[in-house]
């Protein structure tokens, strides 16, 4: 997180507010989970993009680490370890894709389980950022390149 706040066109394009506490527990949570390095950089590009690595409720709507809401931020736990355990088991331990989406039209992807599959085996950080962004995180499709930009 150093070298992000040092870099002048980060902080020009990314003016975050970041949890470097939570978002380096974060970051070791995806390790211990296995994820490869472009899934660990596609998470936290939108962890960092949604909450800074802040557990609270974001004041529109969405709510924790990914920015949750309706179904998926009903029972959400207020804790970080929570909403990392959370996380790990909706992105990595879903093998139906319940709760992916095929990203909208022009991904080339037909299914939410596709996005899945798309996201768990590419080693690409771009193709694994537009995945998660597009196929998990779903924000407006203003943010698809801005946070594969930032990852």
């Amino acid at each position: 997180m150093d070298g992000l706040r040092k870099d002048p066109d980060f902080l020009k394009e990314f003016n975050l507010h970041m949890n470097d506490k939570n978002l380096s527990i974060a970051q070791d949570s995806l390790i211990g989970r296995n994820a490869n390095f472009a899934q660990r950089i596609a998470i936290l590009s939108n962890i960092i993009s949604e909450s800074g690595g802040e557990t609270k409720p974001h004041g529109n709507g969405a709510h924790g680490l990914i920015g949750w809401r309706s179904d998926r931020a009903y029972n959400l736990p207020t804790t970080l370890d929570g909403q990392l355990h959370y996380l790990m088991t909706e992105t990595f331990a879903n093998p139906r894709g319940k709760n992916w989406h095929h990203g909208g039209d022009g991904t080339g992807v037909n299914t939410g389980k596709e996005m899945y599959n798309l996201f768990n085996t590419t080693q690409n950080i771009n193709q694994a950022t537009a995945a998660y962004t597009r196929g998990f995180v779903r924000p407006p499709s203003s943010e698809y390149e801005r946070r594969k930009t930032l990852a």
